[in-house]
């Protein structure tokens, strides 16, 4: 197997999702013959000043030290910060800023996997979205894989149709380089299979072992939703426009006895989202409550206190080709679940309850209240039978399969 290195579309550090799940997974049944390299979001002068400070603050007090910007993780799995003299979609438009990033990343890759003793003449580059097109190549990889873990040329994305056409090429040029690709719902496949006859479904899994001590015993609920009243129907995930803030304010109009509990972060740069009506809406309802981001290791206690787990997206094409991270970790919770028709939630209609507009949304949630939902062994099941430890595995044998072929 090759080493790897992987261009993370967040930081490591950040909120956990597929690229680190996936990425640990894999490492850690790489150990002794592969070694992994993943590379945060690169440091740049203007906007990491703005947006992140702190990391900024970070960087900087790591110059000179013998880490070189390296954070070892386990044995095999290594996470790099780099630098770049513009952030990479605001340089896109301008040639010359393009190729100096690329040098700089260049030199400074180079230098790394060197130290890290990677094999430099067999390397898998692993990319996620069309912005990172311009990653391909740096550091002369002989293998390239682009996992597409959202629908990014979703229309609804973009009041830009210049900036959605960009995009749709940088997608299609990366298709055309790539060995093989893997899609994290159906429609994400059937789309690019257009383009790369290699591509595989890969959906999106759970840290089973962490999630499902949400129904453990020994597993504290934390203080803040203790206060809470019962019902609780909760959701666990990024506050952004995809949510659908009036159809939360709707089931708190019409069922004031029911308390909504969220439970995530909102992005302060998402202007016009932050200043909407719907959210103000939802704001105002004193049984929405926003209980805003919390570590990782506290969501399976927020989720123990939960009666029921909501899927509330909007209905767009977007949502409809996801493939949400959270429907397995609701399931290793052992918590009923009521969700939008994301495609990923169709093939368990058996065991979750899918709704497609406000009023069916509340009926669902009131037969689950009844008692008339009850199907904690199967999900528990499903979210065992999904777990990222099975998704790296067999992603690991399609990795194997193609290397070996490789002219």
């Amino acid at each position: 197997m090759n080493d790897i290195c992987v261009f993370l579309p967040v930081d490591y550090e950040g909120p956990p999702g597929r690229w680190r799940f996936l990425t640990e997974a894999l490492a850690g049944q790489l150990v002794g013959t592969a070694k992994v390299l993943c590379v945060n979001r690169p440091i740049c002068p203007i906007v990491t000043t703005i947006r992140h400070s702190k990391k900024l603050i970070r960087w900087l007090n790591e110059l000179g030290e013998r880490s070189g910007h390296i954070q070892q993780i386990t044995e095999n799995l290594f996470v790099f910060t780099p630098f770049i003299l513009l952030h990479d979609q605001l340089a896109a438009g301008f040639p010359l800023l393009v190729r100096l990033n690329r040098a700089l990343l260049r030199l400074q890759l180079n230098r790394t996997l060197r130290g890290l003793s990677f094999h430099r003449s067999q390397l898998t580059t692993v990319v996620y979205t069309p912005y990172q097109k311009d990653y391909i190549g740096i550091i002369g990889e002989t293998f390239l894989i682009y996992d597409c873990y959202d629908e990014y040329l979703a229309p609804t994305n973009f009041r830009n149709s210049a900036l959605l056409r960009q995009l749709e090429e940088k997608d299609r040029e990366i298709l055309r380089k790539a060995d093989i690709v893997f899609g994290a719902s159906e429609p994400i496949v059937e789309k690019r299979r257009k383009f790369n006859k290699n591509v595989y479904f890969i959906p999106n899994a759970v840290d089973y072992n962490h999630f499902k001590k949400a129904f453990d015993e020994k597993t504290a609920i934390p203080d803040d939703i203790t206060r809470i009243p019962h019902p609780i129907i909760g959701f666990v995930g990024n506050m952004n426009q995809s949510i659908d803030f009036n159809l939360l304010t709707f089931l708190a109009h019409q069922r004031p006895e029911w308390s909504l509990v969220l439970i995530g972060s909102f992005n302060a740069y998402e202007r016009g989202f932050m200043r909407s009506k719907e959210l103000r809406e939802a704001r105002s309802c004193k049984n929405i409550y926003f209980i805003g981001g919390r570590p990782f290791e506290q969501i399976p206690g927020y989720l123990k206190a939960f009666d029921i787990c909501l899927i509330p997206y909007k209905d767009t094409e977007f949502n409809r080709s996801r493939s949400p991270v959270k429907l397995y970790e609701y399931m290793a919770s052992g918590k009923p679940i009521v969700s939008i028709p994301v495609c990923q939630c169709q093939q368990f209609k058996a065991t979750i309850e899918i709704a497609k507009d406000p009023q069916s949304f509340l009926e669902a949630i009131e037969r689950v209240l009844a008692g008339n939902h009850n199907v904690m062994l199967q999900n528990l099941m499903i979210a065992e039978e999904n777990s990222w430890e099975r998704r790296a595995d067999k992603v690991s044998k399609i990795i194997a399969q193609h290397v070996r072929s490789y002219p």
